[in-house]
């Protein structure tokens, strides 16, 4: 499916129609983004160059695409909306039962994902202020645990994947309702 973006009148664009699959690409690339990271910075350690360049850059990476991942969000919750608008109507009880269903799920997915998003900016916030004190402190500084918002994060996945098994069932179902 091509993405169609709209102009949101801030000089950047937005996905118009985002996909499940589209932000769970987004997760995982800022999941293989976070194990980079962690090699990258403990081979940084081990040189003891202090410049954590390659970190720094990972670290730039995964801001984008927590961005990409705040927006696709974003347009996901807008779409929920027209969703709910447009299969208000619906009598036939499997049809209700689908759509209820597939709101609450994916309610539960962005609530999941949002989660996922707040503790890996938290993790990426610790790691920035880790760096600035080994640079300025060397091996000899004290540094944050950034451990437990990566437990949260992945609990938060863990949630998710578990809310959204079935999803694109009741969609299916749902869809041929509306059509």
């Amino acid at each position: 499916m091509t993405k169609q973006y709209k102009d949101t009148g801030t000089g950047s664009a937005e996905p118009d129609e985002v996909s499940v699959h589209d932000i769970l690409a987004v997760v995982d690339q800022i999941i293989e983004l976070d194990e980079r990271r962690q090699e990258a910075l403990q081979k940084e350690i081990e040189q003891t160059s202090g410049d954590f360049v390659e970190t720094r850059d990972i670290l730039e990476k995964q801001k984008e695409q927590l961005q990409l991942l705040d927006s696709y969000l974003s347009a996901e919750t807008e779409h929920l909306s027209d969703l709910i608008e447009r299969t208000d109507h619906l009598t036939v009880e499997q049809a209700v039962r689908n759509r209820d269903q597939a709101i609450e799920k994916i309610e539960n997915h962005n609530e999941t994902l949002s989660r996922f998003q707040t503790e890996m900016e938290a993790l990426i916030a610790t790691v920035e202020k880790n760096l600035r004190q080994l640079r300025s402190e060397g091996t000899d500084a004290e540094l944050e645990d950034s451990h437990e918002h990566l437990e949260a994060a992945i609990a938060a996945i863990q949630d998710h994947n578990d809310t959204v098994e079935e999803l694109d069932k009741n969609l299916r179902i749902l869809g041929a309702y509306i059509t």
